[in-house]
């Protein structure tokens, strides 16, 4: 449920994000520029063969929190997820779902030591609805408690997230660190490593935290270089009033690592 919290909230955000993005068109001219959420609950190497789109049954699973079982004796994949169990049989064209059998056009796929399932079955076992992104390359799989996209081809900007949640994580246990500068080199520039050692963490004015579990989070992916990253903390009181709080995070890559080269605050102040 705080997924769909989440992706509530990005909707109250959409109206400053969709200026930021015509902003960021106007300077980038013929660079392609491509805006999206970032997700919580992400599998990363689905499939697309045949014309179609397989996810990994245990990827798939664990990000909704079900149990995942591999019986390597019968070939028998069982997914446990509250009441339901479903069941797969490497070969077999027929999924089960509690005492229901459901007919797929495909087996399951084996590769690499995975299972791998037809989108379209993975909605039909779990009951949810699917929907495909062609942007993102990417199939959106939603319940009732739960929320996963599967990627058929893991993006590039990919990396850049994740390294901007390890530099995070670095500035967060800074203050136990002797050598700064060498600790936070691997992850920020170094005007930004400057900024940071000179006020011991990120200097954010309106919101000085940096736990971002009830933040949402959104990007906007200007070319192969440069990745600009959004957090967003809705209503929140500070000496400024109450209003909506974003955190910017600008990352370039630079010899194939992403490096923050830039943090910003903006605070949009609630009007009577």
């Amino acid at each position: 449920m705080k997924k769909i919290k989440k992706l509530a909230f990005c909707a109250l955000a959409t109206g400053v994000l969709v200026l930021l993005f015509k902003f960021e068109n106007n300077k980038a001219h013929a660079s392609q520029i491509y805006e999206s959420q970032i997700y919580d609950n992400v599998v990363y190497d689905g499939k697309a063969k045949n014309g179609r789109t397989y996810a990994p049954v245990r990827g798939v699973g664990e990000e909704l929190n079900a149990q995942v079982k591999w019986n390597n004796k019968t070939k028998v994949a069982t997914v446990i997820k509250g009441h339901d169990v479903i069941t797969l049989k490497l070969g077999s064209k027929i999924l089960k779902v509690n005492d229901k059998e459901i007919q797929m056009d495909v087996s399951l796929l084996s590769e690499n030591g995975k299972i791998y399932l037809p989108m379209r079955s993975i909605g039909e076992a779990f009951g949810g609805e699917i929907t495909w992104s062609k942007a993102e390359k990417a199939a959106h799989l939603s319940l009732e408690d739960g929320y996963v996209v599967i990627y058929t081809e893991a993006p590039h900007y990919a990396e850049g997230i994740k390294a901007l949640e390890e530099a995070i994580n670095k500035v967060d246990n800074l203050s136990n660190v002797s050598q700064k500068r060498i600790y936070l080199k691997s992850h920020f520039t170094d005007s930004v490593i400057n900024k940071i050692i000179h006020n011991n963490g990120f200097n954010f004015e309106v919101h000085p935290f940096t736990e971002y579990e009830d933040a949402s989070s959104s990007y906007i992916f200007t070319n192969n270089k440069t990745l600009k990253v959004y957090k967003h903390f809705g209503s929140f009181e500070s000496k400024f009033g109450l209003g909506d709080i974003t955190q910017i995070f600008i990352l370039v890559e630079e010899n194939g690592k992403w490096l923050v080269s830039d943090i910003k605050e903006d605070f949009l102040p609630f009007r009577p």
